[in-house]
This record gives C-alpha cells, sequence and structure tokens, in this order.
C-alpha cells in the first residue's frame, strides 16, 4: 500500500528484510510511474510508499526510519526535509535534480539530504546511488561537488586561526586519512592504502571529527577541500563517501 498525498493513504509497504524500502515522492504521476517500475525491477529494493509531497508523510514519518527517501520537489520541499528528518531519524534522503540547478543542490545539502542525482544520469546509476545512500555513503556527482563545497563551506566557516589550530592537531597519519577520504575511498580501501586495519582507521576519523569539529564525512570532505587537505579532481563521475 502506498502513501498517497491525494487519497489520504499513509499505510507504507512492509519490505522484506533483504529489500531496500524507498519512499517516492514527486508531484508528477507519470515520473512516478516511471521510478516505480525501474526501483521494483531491482531484487533487492521495493516502493514502500509514494506521495505527491513531503508534506503529507511529515504525520507518519516515523513509519519510514529505515528507509531511502527518494524526492523530486520544488524549494519549498526541500524546506521540509529538516521536519521529515527529525521524525524519521535513520532515513536516508536522496535528491533528483537537473544538473544545472546548482541551488537546490546546495539547500538540498544543507537540509539534510544524503545524496543527490542528475534526473540526466541513466536509471543504472540512480539505482547504485540508492544503494549506496541506503548503505550510509553520501553520493555526489563530480560535476555537482564543487558548488556544492562551496556553498557548504559557509556553513563550515570559522576564524582563519582558529581553523588552523584545528589543522595542527592532526597527527601526520589523520591527514593521510583525510586527504583519502577527500578521493571518496571508504574504509576498507584506506586500511589496504596505510597498511592498517579498519578498526584502526575507524579510530582515526573519530579523532578527526572531534579536532576539526566535524559530525560526519561529508562535512570533513567539505572541510578537506576548503582548506587544501585534499585535492579536487573531476576525473571520476561520481563520489560515494562511506
Amino acid at each position: 500500500m502506498t502513501v498517497d498525498s491525494t487519497s489520504g493513504d499513509q499505510t507504507p509497504k512492509k519490505p522484506s528484510p533483504a529489500q531496500i524500502a524507498v519512499v517516492l515522492v514527486t508531484n508528477e504521476p507519470i515520473v512516478r510511474a516511471g521510478l516505480r517500475l525501474l526501483i521494483e525491477r531491482a531484487e533487492d529494493m521495493t516502493v514502500a510508499a509514494e506521495a505527491n509531497d513531503l508534506a503529507a508523510l511529515i504525520s507518519t514519518a516515523d513509519k519510514f526510519n529505515d528507509h531511502v527517501a527518494l524526492i523530486d520537489v520544488d524549494e519549498r520541499g526541500l524546506s521540509m526535509l529538516p521536519d521529515f528528518l527529525g521524525r524519521a531519524v535513520n532515513a536516508k534522503v536522496l535528491v533528483l535534480s537537473t544538473a544545472n540547478d546548482h541551488e537546490r543542490h546546495a539547500v538540498a545539502m544543507r537540509m539534510g539530504a544524503r545524496g543527490l542525482v542528475f534526473k540526466e544520469n541513466t536509471p543504472e546509476i540512480l539505482i547504485k546511488a540508492i544503494q549506496k545512500v541506503h548503505a550510509g555513503e553520501v553520493w555526489l556527482e563530480r560535476k555537482m561537488m564543487a558548488s556544492v563545497i562551496s556553498d557548504m563551506s559557509r556553513v563550515l566557516s570559522g576564524k582563519p586561526d582558529a581553523t588552523s589550530r584545528q589543522i595542527a592537531t592532526l597527527t601526520a597519519r589523520e591527514r593521510q586519512v583525510v586527504s583519502l577520504i577527500g578521493e571518496g575511498l571508504k574504509n576498507r580501501d584506506i586500511a589496504g592504502r596505510l597498511f592498517i586495519t579498519e578498526a584502526t582507521v575507524r579510530h582515526h576519523l573519530t579523532s578527526i571529527f572531534g579536532k576539526l569539529d566535524v559530525k560526519d564525512r561529508c562535512e570533513l570532505v567539505v572541510y578537506a577541500f576548503r582548506h587544501g587537505l585534499a585535492e579536487f579532481t573531476t576525473s571520476r563521475p561520481s563520489t560515494a563517501l562511506h
């Protein structure tokens, strides 16, 4: 059964334990139908609920704690993301957007989205993005990284002297970890590159988050690019930050 803001039905379909539960949010019926067919064709995911807009989901958001919310909404809809995520605290939001909609990219990330996918991409890319975001990663197109980072860096801004002191507290190994995070490497890849265990990588990340006053890998990437701790490249089409 689906959530539909026109019908008032707000009972989500229960997926199997092995499936990724996806919530579709778009006010375009044809687009929603196409996305539903695409997602239901993937063996590891199902459409658990649908809605015309986020407003229809707010009152029952706690039912979508472990879901991926795939949303295609306007600026007003994005402004409701904090309310939705405040109730569905473990939900992951993936936003569909056009390649030239830079303002929406920045707003989406500020409001708590975990990923952005261009509508111009192939269906395979969308499916992969859903899988990655569900696994706890952040999905960004490489070509949108620069604009998103430029905007989000203002959220992380501080006095230059304070920033210099923060960076100075990093050990040489922690700087290496930050640089590799900037390349989009996962913990296991970083461990292999530095010949250390994944547990040690996690320990380093906990320390880095505390020293730089960032809350997650996404903020760490923004911080790293902004302050020269990692180099931005466009050699890969997308990056997933786990």
